[in-house]
């Protein structure tokens, strides 16, 4: 048989704005702090809605005294400042995160060169050396110039420069003119390097024979170099100008230490 009971009336609470919040109140569609609410002005009736923390125009004593107090202050966010050098070996599968290449594009470079040449850090007798890596058959390939000879194999451990997501790190990479990077006093753009007192290393494309390669330049001592064709390719003085120095540079609200 049909319910033929009428269905209950609506109760409604009386209750002054900055009251205590009430029990079991009506909550609008689909908002998180809103509820339903009746009020009468000149003998109308008008709905809105009611929060549980008072509106923004809301005038209450409670509402005015949390406004007045002070609002914390926001944590700065903290970026990466440091280079992110990763240990690896030579033949370890290459990197699936992204590695700082060359110039950032496929390089205009020697005859049996990968195109593709990534920054690579390697130590020699305790210099460090800069030189490049690339994919070969899925594994990783590596090139150093140092004390005039090349190496390329029985290498060992490497590190291998990554490029920081966006939102993590500090400052950004770019490529610039020798001139530029080697600039004294204050600079926007600082070189990317490794200082051991004697020599003073950043990874650099330098210019053989008119191709591009990646290799590395003494800033310090005005020297250049990369291994190529079973020794180390040498560059001094004004032969160093053409090569191209990767740098970084803080960003907005970051610096370096």
């Amino acid at each position: 048989m049909p319910n033929r009971v009428p269905p209950l009336e609506d109760t409604w609470a009386f209750q002054p704005i900055g009251s205590p919040f009430p029990e079991n109140p009506v909550k609008c569609l689909n908002q998180q702090n809103m509820y339903v609410a009746l009020w009468y002005k000149n003998g109308k009736v008008s709905c809105g809605e009611r929060f549980d923390d008072g509106p923004e125009a809301c005038e209450c004593n409670e509402c005015e005294a949390r406004r007045a107090k002070p609002q914390p202050v926001p944590k700065p966010i903290v970026r990466v400042m440091l280079n992110e050098w990763a240990d690896f070996r030579a033949g370890d599968p290459f990197p699936p995160t992204k590695c700082v290449r060359a110039l950032f594009r496929s390089l205009t470079t020697l005859p049996g060169e990968n195109p593709d040449q990534y920054v690579a850090l390697w130590y020699q007798a305790g210099e460090p050396v800069m030189g490049r890596i690339w994919n070969e058959g899925g594994k990783i390939a590596a090139n150093f110039g140092w004390g005039g000879h090349e190496y390329k194999k029985n290498i060992g451990s490497l590190q291998v420069l990554f490029e920081l997501p966006e939102h993590v790190r500090g400052f950004d990479y770019a490529w610039k003119p020798y001139p530029e990077a080697a600039a004294q006093g204050e600079k926007e753009w600082v070189p990317v390097h490794v200082d051991n007192g004697k020599v003073k290393v950043s990874p650099a494309v330098i210019i053989l024979d008119g191709k591009e390669i990646l290799g590395k330049v003494d800033i310090r001592n005005e020297r250049a170099s990369a291994g190529y064709g079973g020794t180390e390719k040498v560059l001094v003085g004004g032969a160093v100008h053409a090569s191209t120095v990767l740098c970084r540079k803080a960003k907005a609200g970051c610096k370096f230490d």
